[in-house]
């Protein structure tokens, strides 16, 4: 029998009733088409997004965070349906979820301990969900540890989930926050998020760099370890940004430019600095004097892709996440042995490898 999972208590079309999970379809002796985009990890599982639009995931399913109606663990790609539409991004958190479809809908799924699924309770859900706010359409997601954000086609930002260093954004100091809320950024537009354990970083219209949540160990960039509950800018060296990774304790910008800049916590050489000194406000890392076009960032290392279509990568590599062939921490940038015609493609990163 299907798992039920919980409707959305914030979607007009019927919210008292349960909505079936799809059973998954495991393909056997069938490829995956070649270009699997955008690819995303969580702490153990993985998801991809083919060129047709299906969602196909792998890894840890103890929380249903890979959608497939229950809670076994695939160790080879298992098709996820989600709403019968195409899906445009994905975004895969500790434990959870999130994606949006050609339509703008977005539907989570997974852990709900702290109301990240946006569903309106915290119950786990094993099959996708749909998540309704206010109407709006959707077009990019991100998911940390248990808080989830997403942006409107209106470049309006809202967040929902765990709340304890204030990652949400919204002022208010409670826990956590089951139904999603919009986040006034200087009243801009929000072009880009990024969901860190628990900060959360986010780019404007105009290039501008703000972020809240958790600062122990300085990852907001604002000079200090202060928390904040509402967005903070952040001066890159007066830059424009483009691009913006988070992880546990660091954050890496990219700007207009091509410049990488990096900052936080630096126990593992994770910022590229050469040495293990925590960071409180950003510092430029030179990537071999290459322009950098793509960013992410893992728990104790980080991965950027050149103009030339080059991977490096720095930190710690003690589950060979850094893709160099050896288990040694490298301080500084270390050109990976990336999958041939990388060509500026993007890389994604969460916990202990690299993709």
């Amino acid at each position: 029998q299907p798992v039920l999972c919980p409707a959305s208590h914030y979607c007009p079309e019927g919210s008292a009733e349960p909505l079936p999970c799809p059973p998954a379809h495991v393909c056997k002796g069938q490829d995956l088409e070649a270009l699997l985009v955008p690819l995303v990890a969580g702490v153990f599982h993985t998801v991809v997004v083919s060129n047709l639009g299906q969602i196909w995931a792998a890894g840890l399913n103890d929380d249903g965070q890979l959608g497939t109606g229950d809670n076994e663990r695939q160790h080879a790609f298992v098709h996820v349906k989600v709403g019968c539409q195409k899906i445009v991004a994905v975004a895969a958190g500790t434990h959870h979820t999130a994606a949006i479809t050609d339509s703008g809908e977005l539907w989570t799924w997974g852990r709900d301990d702290a109301g990240q699924l946006g569903v309106g309770d915290t119950d786990n859900c094993y099959a996708p969900v749909k998540v309704c706010v206010n109407d709006q359409k959707f077009v990019t997601v991100a998911a940390g540890d248990g808080h989830t954000a997403a942006i409107t086609d209106s470049g309006e930002l809202w967040t929902w989930g765990a709340n304890g260093a204030g990652q949400l954004g919204m002022r208010a100091t409670l826990f956590y926050r089951h139904p999603p809320g919009k986040v006034s950024v200087n009243g801009q537009k929000i072009l880009a998020v990024a969901a860190g354990e628990a900060h959360t970083a986010a780019i404007t219209d105009t290039g501008e760099l703000w972020t809240w949540g958790g600062n122990g160990d300085s990852q907001l960039g604002t000079g200090d370890t202060k928390d904040r509950h509402a967005p903070v800018k952040v001066s890159v060296n007066g830059q424009k940004i483009v691009a913006v990774a988070t992880a546990t304790c660091h954050t890496a910008a990219v700007t207009a430019s091509g410049e990488l800049w990096t900052w936080g916590g630096n126990g593992d050489s994770q910022l590229g600095t050469g040495d293990t000194k925590d960071r409180h406000a950003p510092v430029k890392v030179s990537v071999n004097g290459q322009k950098i076009v793509a960013v992410a960032a893992g728990t104790y290392h980080t991965a950027v892709v050149t103009d030339s279509g080059e991977l490096w990568t720095w930190g710690s590599r003690n589950f060979g996440q850094l893709g160099a062939g050896d288990t040694m921490e490298r301080p500084l940038p270390v050109k990976a042995a990336a999958p041939p015609s990388l060509n500026g493609g993007g890389v994604v990163s969460e916990a202990h490898f690299e993709v």
